[in-house]
């Protein structure tokens, strides 16, 4: 983990103007390359959306982060059961219902915040069935969700295990709001 690069902030506040809210903008970051990450430029929705937003799979304009291939320990449990990182911070209008199908774990106190800790369950033919707001992204994620000012926000990790948990609550706990 390192400190976010000002791409990230530049980032943030562009999505945030696009959007029309707040954003949850990490002051941390996974590093890719020796370098921390920012999103992607090249994956911009066609509809002119600056990084970080879109509408994909959304019903309104939405900020989405995610991290994917960056560097973590062997007792990380990533995508396929393998070591390697992936990592959303989600916000969007509140809407009812949980951010994912699953289980509510507890509730987690951050530096800013109260988080609700879900456990997403793994792939199964009722998420690809039943999923229509995004639920089906966090898959086997590890997932903290709070609600603010009408607006839900999330970060989660792929893998149910103390160490995803802990990166969660780790950028959970660094991100500023950007308006």
């Amino acid at each position: 983990m390192v400190a976010a690069p000002a791409e990230m902030h530049s980032q943030c506040s562009a999505a945030a103007a696009r959007v029309g809210f707040a954003v949850p903008c990490p002051t941390v970051v996974p590093s890719l390359d020796h370098r921390g990450m920012t999103c992607d430029p090249t994956t911009q929705d066609p509809a002119s959306f600056p990084p970080c937003t879109g509408t994909s799979g959304f019903v309104t304009p939405a900020f989405f982060v995610d991290f994917q291939g960056f560097r973590v320990g062997p007792d990380y449990v990533g995508v396929d059961g393998k070591p390697i990182g992936h990592l959303t911070l989600r916000a969007e209008p509140h809407r009812e219902g949980p951010p994912c199908f699953g289980t509510v774990v507890g509730m987690i106190a951050l530096p800013q915040h109260t988080a609700t800790e879900y456990r997403c369950t793994n792939n199964t033919l009722r998420v690809q069935r039943d999923a229509e707001h995004g639920e089906g992204a966090y898959v086997g994620h590890v997932l903290l969700a709070w609600t603010q000012d009408g607006i839900d926000y999330s970060v989660s990790a792929h893998g149910h295990t103390a160490v995803n948990l802990a990166l969660v609550e780790r950028i959970a706990g660094s991100v500023e709001l950007v308006a």
